[in-house]
Order: structure tokens, then C-alpha cells, then sequence
């Protein structure tokens, strides 16, 4: 392939063997361009998928750890825990044990230890309204991150005679098929 002999005494590559390795160079460099970009595309995919599920994780421990308490120290005149099919609203009400001097209070409107936790679902996210002290002035926030997941069904069943409550939450990844997430929590503080 080389020349031995290019009038000038020095060895060198024809025009054409210059265009069949550069071709080469092309095609190999090309394939090493899909590999990488079909890679970072599953990256970005599974990244979005694990920060989903770590955020559905996140508010099933949030809403567990409300459930736990829910009905602690309340009285037969309101429901430890309510559903309110319409608007998608989980509602628990508690007295919080885990603060210094609540464990013997009784739920009561405008007691310092009592609370009401709203779990209500609006505009394809869960936000979370929590009412201490019982008054009536909730301070909310969105649990989840709309550019990550999207919700898009909220229900809950409530079985008092288990003193159980499941929570159904269906939510989608962009680009993915819609998964339904289930769990169930027995609430052992109520009457």
C-alpha cells in the first residue's frame, strides 16, 4: 500500500488509502457515538425512574409515621382518621406523644399537642397541610417534585373494625407507563 518510490525519496499513502482510514475513523467513531448517547439516555431514564420511587417512598414513611399516631388520646367526638372521596383528602387527627408533656393531653381545638394532618391530593401532586395546635390555620407543602412524577390517582380505605387504613397512589414518570403504589399501615392509637 505504501510507495516506495514518490520521487522524492521518502515513503508516503495514496489519496485514496488516506479516504478508506478516515471512512474507517468515521464509522468507528460513529458507533462509539450511539453506544454513548443510547447509554446516557437509559442513565437519564433510570435515574428519573429511582428518584421517583425514592420520592413515593419518602411520602409513604411521612404518611406512615402519621397513620402510626392517628386516633392517640382522641376522643369518641372525632374520627381518628376520615376520607373525603371528593375532594381526596386523607384527614388524621392525633396528640403528638413524641413532644415533652403531650403524652397525657387530650385532643382538643387549640391545644398545643394536638393535630390534624391533611394529605390532599391537587394538580397531579400530594401536598401535605398539617394544623398544630387543633385551630384551624394550616401550613401546607407539595411532597413531590412535578418534573420527576406525576400523581395521578389518590384513594384511601379505611377499615375501622382492623383499625387499618390502605392508601392507593398512582402516579407516572414522564415517558413510562402509570404505576400503582399500595401500602398498608394498622393504626394501633385508635378508640
Amino acid at each position: 500500500m505504501f510507495y516506495k518510490n514518490s520521487g522524492l525519496g521518502r515513503p508516503g499513502i495514496t489519496l485514496i488509502e488516506l479516504l478508506i482510514v478516515i471512512t474507517a475513523g468515521l464509522i468507528m467513531l460513529g458507533a462509539i457515538s450511539v453506544f454513548f448517547v443510547r447509554a446516557y439516555s437509559n442513565y437519564v431514564k433510570q435515574t428519573r425512574e429511582l428518584i421517583a420511587e425514592t420520592s413515593m417512598l419518602k411520602l409513604t414513611n411521612l404518611m406512615t409515621a402519621d397513620l402510626l399516631k392517628a386516633g392517640y388520646n382522641v376522643p369518641d367526638t372525632y374520627n381518628a382518621v376520615d376520607w373525603d372521596s371528593k375532594n381526596k383528602t386523607l384527614i388524621i387527627r392525633y396528640v403528638d406523644y413524641t413532644k415533652s408533656g403531650c403524652e397525657k393531653k387530650q385532643f382538643a381545638p387549640h391545644n398545643s399537642c394536638s393535630y390534624v394532618v391533611e394529605y390532599l391530593y391537587k394538580d397531579g401532586n400530594i401536598q401535605r397541610r398539617v394544623d398544630a395546635s387543633a385551630d384551624g390555620s394550616f401550613k401546607s407543602s407539595s411532597l413531590l417534585d412535578d418534573k420527576q412524577l406525576k400523581v395521578t390517582g389518590f384513594d384511601v380505605f379505611i377499615y375501622p373494625d382492623k383499625k387499618s387504613v390502605l392508601v392507593n397512589i398512582k402516579y407516572s414518570v414522564p415517558k413510562k407507563k402509570e404505576k400503582n403504589y399500595k401500602f398498608l399501615v394498622s393504626c394501633p392509637n385508635w378508640n
